[in-house]
């Protein structure tokens, strides 16, 4: 129950804004450490292709489960007198790429995930209620300002894309956080508050949180995401999701729509046809999932403040998270996981997960303004009403937006449109094809950390112009939403094929090239037993005559029957291209030694193997058809240091 204490609740002095500010840049960097904390915990396992000796990895976790301490009364009036210690106790995350030691980088980011939970979301239940309100317009202006600036850097992190950035992100936020020292509001107490729903609905509000926060992280923390669950573009479906984020932001002012069935039900619908339609028309569906994930944000925070208790609720919320996200490794990592955590009954499920998780968003607040009949009115009668006109967008949020909009997501389309749909791969050779192929692991370098700008070089150093890679589907929320792809032909102005959509849980398989690809089909290949495996099977115009490309992953060694229907597949291609007279390339991961049954397959149907005495491969081969090889070249990974495998390439002539 609120009790009505009659008390001032207009912005002081102005501050307001300049804390609005200030308080968005520090989510910025917030929503950076806290997007990445779960690729770090990710890296442990898959360096070693299994969980650590003990599950290290896991005592991470606990970081998410900081609120529960927010259950002690002192430790969020700490928090609220000295918010400019908080505030710098969150940036512990930043410098954690200066360390090559993986468990200190986990250390330090679960630290900034750790205070960032107790801070940020803490401040959702303040007395004050400008206070309150002002950290939910920072958390979703500071998420729609990294968007942007991850857009203008093809998904990186701008935090840590280069050092000096790294340093320039600790030093603005030390700074901010020292501004913030002037709030003249951080000692008032202007409301009291006594929880007002019982044990079961406090959870329900939980469990909604936990999902808002899931599918913020999923689909709100880069521009690109929806784009490769359907295949499309993601530059162009960026700009649309960014644009449906702001018009979500400006829906938020309309509280009795956006609490209402009708809204939710159509984000519900929408959803679902996001995964069901032609993906053209679908992209649509999916901006209004966008929208309404923007618009709740706010009403799930006024109603979290005045109805739940903090450490119960953000408990809860943080357990649906860490199990939402850990579903999105499940799914795709269901046959490496612990025996016994229900790996095969996760297998492939992604778009269940996420429309349950859809689904318990609308746990998290009341369809309609609860007790508060002039609440969303201009009418300030009292302060239950007048409190909610702060979770409106008021004039100082639509400036913020305005500052964003015009310096950050405005510029950065600006700089990508340079590069979209440039295709001269800055000069490289295309007399002849130089095809390359590679297990890139994700584009992690050796100390786990994404390395894509040192893979580009790479690539431009071997002068590849045809370049398959192995091990790239990174749009994922434990893969930190990075699109190794649409960074890679942003930055060699090269054609593409992401491959499989990350839908189909595949550990991706693409293809660049210097040449227009003319058809591309992407497909995942029979994978009854384990890891589903993937194939793209395209066509390059190669200086006026048709050229095939396979580029494919096989499943894994002890899935035996897996790999023989996967070989199937491909041989009955290879001779369907033979039969064309079509030149073809193989360019992928076999798993298997020369003369093996699948090996023996391939060539069976019409391949050679670029270098059949070398006995000492069991990954990555070349296979080719049509064409004439020449200068066959492995480099060891231990002398590029990039990633913990060799790269193979060479020259091929028709």
């Amino acid at each position: 129950k609120i009790m009505d204490k009659k008390v001032n609740l207009l912005p002081a002095s102005g501050f307001w804004f300049l804390g609005l500010l200030v308080e968005s840049v520090l989510a910025f960097l917030f929503w950076s450490t806290f997007y990445v904390m779960i690729y770090t915990i990710w890296w442990m396992p898959m360096s070693i292709m299994t969980v650590t000796e003990g599950g290290t990895e896991f005592l991470f976790l606990i970081s998410y489960l900081s609120g529960i301490l927010l259950g002690l009364p002192f430790l969020g009036r700490f928090f609220s007198k000295y918010q400019t210690i908080g505030f710098l106790l969150c940036l512990v995350g930043i410098p954690s790429s200066f360390t090559t030691d993986v468990t200190n980088r986990a250390i330090l980011n679960a630290g900034g995930v750790f205070f960032g939970i107790l801070v940020f979301f803490g401040r959702l239940w303040y007395v004050n209620p400008k206070r309150r309100a002002r950290t939910v317009w920072a958390l979703l202006l500071g998420g729609l300002a990294l968007v942007g600036s991850r857009f203008a850097l093809s998904t990186l992190n701008p935090v840590w894309s280069t050092p000096d950035r790294t340093w320039y992100s600790l030093v603005i936020g030390v700074v901010c956080s020292l501004v913030l020292w002037m709030d003249k509001d951080a000692h008032e107490e202007l409301l009291v508050k006594e929880e007002t729903v019982g044990f079961f609905a406090s959870v329900s509000f939980g469990v909604g949180f936990g999902s808002l926060i899931a599918l913020t992280h999923w689909v709100l923390s880069s521009h690109g995401m929806m784009a490769r669950w359907i295949g499309l573009d993601p530059f162009l479906c960026g700009i649309g999701m960014m644009f449906a984020t702001v018009v979500g932001l400006l829906l938020s002012k309309n509280q009795t729509f956006v609490r209402s069935p009708f809204w939710y039900l159509s984000a519900v619908v929408s959803g679902i046809l996001l995964l069901r339609l032609e993906k053209h028309v679908a992209i649509f569906f999916g901006f209004v999932v966008i929208s309404y994930l923007t618009s709740v944000w706010p009403v799930v925070a006024l109603d979290l403040g005045r109805y739940t208790k903090p450490g119960r609720t953000l408990t809860i919320a943080f357990a649906v998270y860490c199990v939402g996200i850990l579903s999105s490794i499940w799914s795709v990592a269901w046959c490496f996981v612990p025996e016994g955590t229900g790996g095969p009954y996760m297998r492939q499920r992604i778009p269940q997960v996420f429309g349950l998780l859809l689904v318990g968003v609308g746990l998290s607040y009341y369809k309609k303004a609860r007790d508060i009949p002039e609440a969303l009115t201009k009418k300030q009668d009292s302060p239950v009403d007048q409190q909610s006109q702060y979770y409106l967008p008021n004039k100082q949020v639509l400036l913020v937006l305005s500052i964003i909009v015009l310096f950050v997501i405005v510029p950065a389309v600006f700089v990508r449109s340079q590069d979209w749909h440039a295709y001269d791969g800055h000069g490289i050779q295309r007399d002849n094809i130089r095809a390359m192929v590679w297990a890139i692991r994700f584009g992690y370098n050796n100390d786990g950390w994404p390395n894509f700008e040192d893979v580009g070089k790479k690539i431009q150093e071997v002068g590849a112009n045809v370049v398959s890679l192995v091990e790239t589907d990174t749009m994922r929320p434990f893969n930190g939403n990075h699109d190794l792809v649409e960074y890679l032909e942003n930055h060699l102005h090269y054609y593409s094929s992401y491959g499989p959509s990350t839908m189909n849980d595949t550990w991706g398989c693409a293809l660049l090239s210097a040449f227009p690809i003319v058809r591309d089909e992407t497909i995942n290949l029979p994978s009854p037993e384990g890891e589903v495996a993937c194939l793209i099977d395209a066509t390059l115009d190669v200086n006026g005559e048709l050229v095939d490309v396979i580029s494919v992953h096989f499943g894994n060694t002890q899935h035996f029957w897996d790999r023989r229907l996967q070989a199937r597949d491909v041989t009955d291609r290879i001779k369907a291209k033979r039969s064309m007279g079509r030149p073809t390339l193989w360019l992928g991961y076999l798993t298997g030694k020369p003369g093996s049954a699948n090996y023996n397959a391939i060539i069976e149907a019409g391949m050679t193997d670029i270098r059949a005495t070398e006995g000492d491969r069991y990954c990555l081969y070349h296979f080719y058809m049509g064409l004439k090889a020449s200068n066959f070249q492995r480099i060891p990974n231990k002398l590029h240091r990039i990633s913990d495998t060799e790269i193979q390439y060479a020259d091929y002539s028709l």
